[in-house]
């Protein structure tokens, strides 16, 4: 039987994280729950889940999400356990129960599991609205620079890639690395011209000040820039560090034709690729791409193309998670959330991925 208890030993958390093959992941580690906590001011939980021997088998980051409707308990990338192990599915139960007797609206989980692996739990909704990208591109990092080359002309790296990366290098463009709250206000600036340039939104300013402040403290979160020969910022982006795996959150581009021309953000991805690979991660997850279709192809009049397109052109794999799980406690008011968010995306636009 799986007890679901309350965890907020620290040293505990990290010792689990520790005993799992995939090590940390940013997404439920301590500090990505502070940063819910105290840089976005939500109700967060850390609980953990305890088999009959009182064996610690999986913890959970939970964030409580405000709606008009309601609020719902969430679990981004989780929970963390051994996806193979016998017990997943009585632990799921678990954490179901657990939420249904706290008047929420539901429970949703987003678990780092790969699609060919779905599962389809008791009770479960497959979600009408994704959090994190539901489909990624990812590279195999290699610690040996050759061997990385090899990687990606073998799973479909654009014959030019490598002529642009060593080009912006010879343009005298330089890769620099911040884990502090300053690097914000450089980021910031290309941000919002990317912003205008591609008709995006973005969070604000605080936002990532907030994320930097607090998830930079163990290097979970850095901002990567290159600079070019006059100091000017030319490219910048967001990584987040786990223990297995670098992740592409936010990235930017400045205006002006050498910042295009010189490919510096085609050497700033190359230069985090090694960075992650020498650090002893396995992939760097580039986040969030278009699906191709029957034939192969992209949808060249979607918004997200250039984006797509943009990443696949480095080579490496397609990588789709399992379906987003709903389960819910309030059907009438899961059903209104669910009619609300699908007008927004058709109003608005959203998720892609």
């Amino acid at each position: 039987m799986i007890t679901i208890k309350d965890l907020n030993d620290r040293d505990a958390w990290y010792d689990f994280e520790d005993s799992l093959d995939s090590g940390m992941y940013f997404l439920q580690s301590w500090l990505w729950g502070d940063f819910n906590s105290e840089g976005l001011s939500k109700r967060t939980q850390r609980i953990g889940a305890y088999d009959g021997d009182n064996n610690l088998v999986a913890i959970a980051l939970v964030i409580f999400e405000e709606t008009r409707f309601g609020t719902y308990a969430y679990i981004p990338r989780g929970p963390m356990m051994d996806w193979d192990a016998d017990y997943v599915d009585e632990v799921i139960e678990a954490l179901k129960v657990f939420y249904s007797s706290q008047d929420l609206l539901m429970l949703k989980i987003e678990p780092r599991v790969e699609k060919s692996k779905q599962s389809n739990f008791n009770g479960a909704n497959s979600s009408y609205k994704y959090t994190q990208s539901q489909r990624n591109w990812v590279i195999d990092l290699k610690e040996d620079e050759d061997e990385q080359w090899k990687f990606l002309k073998e799973n479909g790296m654009r014959s030019n890639y490598k002529r642009y990366i060593n080009r912006a290098s010879k343009l005298g463009v330089k890769i620099e690395m911040s884990a502090r709250p300053e690097a914000v206000g450089d980021f910031w600036d290309v941000l919002q011209q990317t912003s205008k340039r591609k008709n995006m939104t973005t969070y604000p300013k605080s936002y990532y000040e907030k994320q930097i402040e607090i998830l930079g403290e163990e290097g979970t979160c850095r901002i990567f820039r290159a600079v070019g020969p006059e100091g000017e910022l030319l490219a910048s982006a967001l990584i987040a560090f786990s223990q297995d795996e670098a992740a592409y959150l936010h990235g930017a581009s400045a205006d002006g034709e050498f910042a295009r021309n010189s490919r510096a953000a085609h050497l700033m991805h190359w230069e985090i690729m090694r960075t992650a690979a020498t650090e002893g991660m396995s992939t760097y997850n580039m986040w969030g791409v278009l699906d191709l279709d029957k034939n192969g192809e992209m949808d060249k009049s979607h918004g997200g193309y250039g984006f797509s397109l943009f990443k696949r052109s480095f080579g490496g794999r397609f990588v789709e998670y399992m379906d987003t799980q709903d389960f819910v406690y309030n059907r009438l008011k899961y059903t209104l959330l669910s009619l609300q968010e699908r007008y927004r995306k058709w109003r608005f636009g959203g998720h892609f991925t």
